[in-house]
């Protein structure tokens, strides 16, 4: 069975503004309910976190996905299963930041102008771009 998730995600940002910390909660919305067909998986406790190093160099990552797909997959099939996620993700990652230009996407660029150093996204939908 297919799988679907609805989470949000928090953003935050450090004063100086060399760190950034993303923190992915699975929500309930009225805007997205349960699809037909779909099992509607949960994460739980995830973020990933991003600070600039080696005088801005170079950028440390640090991540934590914790996913319940749900349904009636047992544990140890869906822990094997994902045994190679945690790289192949790193490894797209660090593949996407070697393009010689990539966009800093609106939200980011506000929220690295304010004063505060902060920026959530507290719309409902999923999709940055509509934030």
């Amino acid at each position: 069975t297919d799988r679907d998730f609805v989470f949000r995600i928090k953003t935050r940002i450090s004063p100086d503004k060399k760190s950034m910390h993303f923190t992915l909660k699975s929500e309930q919305n009225a805007l997205q309910p349960p699809q037909t067909g779909k099992v509607r998986g949960e994460l739980l406790n995830s973020y990933f976190k991003l600070k600039s190093i080696e005088n801005d160099t170079q950028t440390e990552m640090e991540m934590m996905l914790l996913v319940d797909p749900k349904g009636l997959i047992p544990k140890w099939i869906v822990n094997f299963i994902n045994k190679k996620w945690p790289v192949k993700t790193m490894n797209g990652i660090r593949n996407y930041m070697k393009r010689s230009y990539i966009p800093v996407h609106p939200i980011i660029a506000s929220a690295l102008e304010t004063s505060t150093g902060i920026q959530t996204c507290e719309k409902p939908e999923r999709t940055m771009e509509n934030c």
